[in-house]
C-alpha cells in the first residue's frame, strides 16, 4: 500500500507526515552555471501547484563530461489523501541530462510515512 504514480504525478496512500527525498544526478558536456530539481505540491487534485522546495547546484567542466548531483527533503501534512499530489520538475541553465541507470541508483524519490496526523 504504497504512493501510486501516473504521467509524472505521485498520489499518496493515506493521511500522515511524509518525508519527501528528490535527488537528481545530472550530466554534461559543456559548463552549465546552474542545473536545478523543484518539488511541487498540489493540494487540490492536481488543478494547481506551487513550489514546495528547490535545490540548485552548478556543473563545470574543463576538459571531459561532468556530473553534480542535487538533494531536496521536504515534510508534508497530507490531510485529505484523495486530494494531495506531488511531481518533481528539472530546471537547467542549457540542455541538461538528467541521469539514470539501471546498475546504480543516481536518480531517485524517496517517499516515508513518518506520522499520523
Amino acid at each position: 500500500t504504497g504512493m501510486t504514480h501516473s504521467s509524472g504525478i505521485f498520489t499518496f496512500p493515506k493521511t500522515g507526515i511524509y518525508r519527501v527525498q528528490f535527488t537528481c544526478t545530472f550530466y554534461s558536456g559543456d559548463n552549465k552555471r546552474y542545473s536545478g530539481i523543484i518539488m511541487e505540491l498540489s493540494s487540490n487534485s492536481g488543478t494547481s501547484y506551487g513550489d514546495l522546495a528547490k535545490n540548485y547546484t552548478s556543473i563545470y567542466e574543463n576538459d571531459s563530461n561532468a556530473y553534480a548531483t542535487g538533494t531536496t527533503t521536504m515534510y508534508i501534512d497530507v490531510t485529505n489523501s484523495s486530494t494531495y499530489r506531488v511531481r518533481f520538475k528539472v530546471n537547467a541553465q542549457n540542455d541538461t541530462t538528467l541521469y539514470g541507470a539501471n546498475d546504480e541508483t543516481r536518480t531517485t524519490v524517496l517517499f516515508e510515512r513518518i506520522a499520523s496526523t
